[in-house]
């Protein structure tokens, strides 16, 4: 997680625990999730929410 950008677009999925933990996907996934995204966030953009940040704990 240290090693990207800002502005990297990442993918969480919750667990039982109530921690979170990054969802990984080959390159033609990560491809369709991110055309679909860009059409979606074309009309209205997506809203960063700068009050909720969440740390890497390991």
């Amino acid at each position: 997680m240290n090693e990207l950008k800002p502005g990297t677009f990442v993918m969480m999925v919750k667990n039982e625990d109530g921690s979170f933990s990054p969802v990984g996907m080959n390159k033609e996934q990560a491809y369709i999730v991110l055309s679909f995204l860009n059409r979606l966030s074309e009309d209205e953009p997506f809203i960063v929410k700068d009050n909720e940040k969440y740390v890497q704990a390991t």
